[in-house]
């Protein structure tokens, strides 16, 4: 995980990002593709928060699972929006994002990432008030 708060934050002035991480913990998964959907949480919650702040990035095991999640406290999302946020292409249209570039599929490839570690993956959000962003995995 230190390694992507790195690799974002070398492209990255505005904001700062807190980790806050579990006790060890082994997973059984592909290092690259979970960290892919981590760099995609990020990146996200940095576009989306474009008056930079903080960014909290959290590990925990709950529930014989590994919990990852990432906060900001950005333009947030519609809930009508939510369901289709993992969809393939799909964008938020709003006037507080038609300037954020993007094709619509970092969501969708991190859905697919984690649905292939038998995982899940959702966001809870408001509008105005930010988003954290969740995946779940099996731990091994």
């Amino acid at each position: 995980m230190l390694e992507v708060i790195e690799e974002v934050l070398a492209t990255n002035t505005a904001h700062s990002i807190v980790f806050i991480p579990a006790a060890e913990i082994k997973i059984k998964a592909d290092r690259d593709k979970i960290a892919q959907v981590v760099h995609n949480f990020l990146s996200n919650a940095i576009k989306y928060s474009p008056k930079g702040g903080q960014i909290e990035l959290a590990c925990r095991k709950v529930k014989g699972k590994l919990l990852v999640s990432v906060k900001d406290h950005g333009i947030g999302i519609a809930l009508a929006d939510q369901p289709r946020l993992f969809g393939r292409y799909f964008r938020v249209e709003s006037l507080n994002n038609a300037k954020v570039a993007g094709f619509g599929l970092g969501l969708y490839l991190s859905y697919e990432i984690i649905n292939r570690h038998k995982g899940k993956i959702w966001v809870e959000s408001k509008p105005d008030e930010g988003s954290t962003f969740y995946f779940s995995i099996p731990i091994s």
